[in-house]
Parts: structure tokens; sequence; C-alpha cells
């Protein structure tokens, strides 16, 4: 995940969180290749976490991720979906805001459909 479209899921967060029955999370996962060192980098301004991944946890092979990967988990936990932001840039500057839309439309239907 580069630092600009996270900035940019941190701004989609607040957005989505105004209200209530929202409650959304977002959070970063970077792979075991990348330096620990880099994460200070990741977040700096935003509020949104950011961990390292493991060997002992090894999130990025399990869910076979790759860079810039956005999955999307409804409530209980279950995989509603994934995008990857690499060529879908959700920066609301970009396609008049039509992938910011989307993606913010994408992210609140994992909360009402199972």
């Amino acid at each position: 995940m580069c630092r600009s479209r996270f900035g940019v899921l941190y701004y989609l967060s607040e957005e989505l969180n105004q209200s209530e029955k929202n409650n959304v999370i977002i959070l970063g996962i970077s792979n075991k290749q990348h330096s620990e060192s880099e994460i200070p980098k990741m977040i700096e301004g935003i509020s949104l976490p950011w961990v390292h991944d493991n060997t002992s946890q090894d999130v990025w092979t399990k869910w076979d991720a790759r860079l810039r990967d956005l999955y999307i988990v409804n409530e209980e936990g279950v995989l509603y979906g994934m995008v990857n932001l690499t060529n879908f840039d959700p920066n609301p500057q970009i396609n008049g805001g039509q992938n910011y839309n989307d993606l913010k439309q994408f992210i609140l239907d994992a909360k009402t459909k199972n």
C-alpha cells in the first residue's frame, strides 16, 4: 500500500465513521520483506493502524496478498471481497471521484450483505 492510497483510506474511514452505524476499521499490514522502519513513514499524520507481518502469522502468504490489496471483511470476520488499489486508485480527485465512491459503497455493502 503506498502512502497516498493509505491516506485516502484514512479519509474514507473518517467519512464512513461519521455515522455510528458504520463502525468501519481499516488497517494496513506490511509484508515480511518490508522493513519495519518504513511503518512510521506510512502512518505519519494518519491515525489508522499499521502492523508488520511476521513468520508466525504469515498473513500475506495465507491470504495470497499482493502489494496494495485491500480486503473487505464483514462484521462476522468473513471475507466479503478484495480490490487491488494499484490500478484502482481511490483518490477522490481521480476519475471524477468514481473509484472513491465505488469503494465506499463496496465497504458499506459488506456491512449489509452476508
